[in-house]
């Protein structure tokens, strides 16, 4: 049958705005793993200092870098849907051109991206807003392009301070610290939040952090506070015994890909000097749900703790784990 012979006609598959950007505010994040994926864009573009700014009046988080930034055909391009701002690599955290989007507007219904590329002296500006794109329902118009003026003054002041960067601004933040419902949000919960976004973030990014990975270290600051690396190997702690590391094993997986396993038995409770340093080596699922797998894409931890599903924990594990390493061909 020639296909082409039966067509009679073509129309539009331009997906409906008020649908398509309610469907991305409905994306099942919380605010560690949203900011965590924003912060992978930020460590793509090469950046070396990271500030994550949760406002405690509830009015906005911003995540700033000093990476090279993007021009303006590139920022242009990254606020549509399914961007395609480059090519992407087996080396990246991530891909799609859906993820900064999609994580930013599951905590507030506003995104604006502030831009200075590596040589240019101008700083850009571009909102995503959910009302704006509602009350429009046309994407052609759904990008506001906007002047510095747009940004919390604090937030321009450290954009200009780095030579180049890009700064991502969250407001209207309906959905970033859990169901309020008609209740305003109250310090004391952001900073129950933030609390535990400083632990999600020294684990997640931790090889990162400790320049353990690929031997750059990535200086990731909550609030102005540096965030400290979480190593569940307890590599470097304060012990009598020291962890017990195995040879790593490849496994290949064919086509030249490959995986990397390498065990690790911790120091058992009396080997630790420290009380406290032994009570966080069990890190945030505690000690018996920690065992298992650490699995790691490009350096980046996605998972950790179980045995996914080829069996289940047990008391006399609770010393075991196990990193896992793969990149992005796999």
């Amino acid at each position: 049958m020639n296909e082409d012979k039966d067509v009679v006609g073509l129309e539009s598959a331009v997906p409906n705005p008020k649908k398509t950007i309610g469907n991305l505010r409905g994306s099942a994040y919380d605010l560690n793993h949203a900011v965590a994926d924003l912060i992978d864009n930020s460590i793509e573009s090469d950046s070396t200092n990271i500030r994550v700014t949760v406002a405690l009046d509830g009015s906005y988080i911003s995540i700033s870098d000093d990476g090279h930034g993007m021009d303006e055909k590139t920022h242009q391009e990254s606020m549509k849907l399914a961007s395609e701002t480059r090519e992407y690599s087996s080396d990246d955290l991530g891909k799609f051109g859906t993820g900064m989007k999609a994580a930013s507007l599951s905590l507030g219904k506003s995104l604006t991206v502030a831009t200075k590329s590596v040589g240019s002296a101008e700083v850009t500006v571009r909102r995503l807003d959910e009302d704006h794109v509602i009350a429009t329902n046309d994407w052609d118009v759904a990008t506001q392009v906007l002047t510095e003026k747009a940004l919390p003054s604090e937030v321009i002041e450290k954009l200009l301070d780095n030579r180049h960067g890009t700064c991502i601004i969250l407001e209207k933040l309906d959905k970033a610290f859990g169901p309020l419902g008609d209740k305003p949000v109250t310090q004391s919960r952001i900073l129950t939040h933030l609390l535990e976004l400083e632990s999600h973030l020294g684990l997640v990014f931790h090889r990162f952090i400790d320049g353990s990975y690929r031997n750059k270290e990535v200086n990731i600051y909550l609030n102005d506070t540096l965030v400290r690396a979480w190593d569940p190997f307890c590599l470097k702690a304060d012990v009598t015994n020291p962890t017990l590391a195995f040879d790593e094993t490849k496994v290949s997986l064919g086509l030249g890909r490959e995986i990397r396993l390498q065990g690790y038995c911790l120091p058992k409770k009396d080997e630790f000097r420290d009380e406290s340093e032994h009570r966080a080596a069990g890190g945030p699922k505690k000690w018996n749900d920690s065992q298992g797998f650490y699995v790691y894409r490009n350096g980046r931890l996605i998972r950790w703790g179980g045995w996914l599903r080829t069996r289940s924990s047990d008391e006399h594990l609770k010393l075991a784990r196990i990193r896992l390493d793969f990149d992005g061909s796999q």
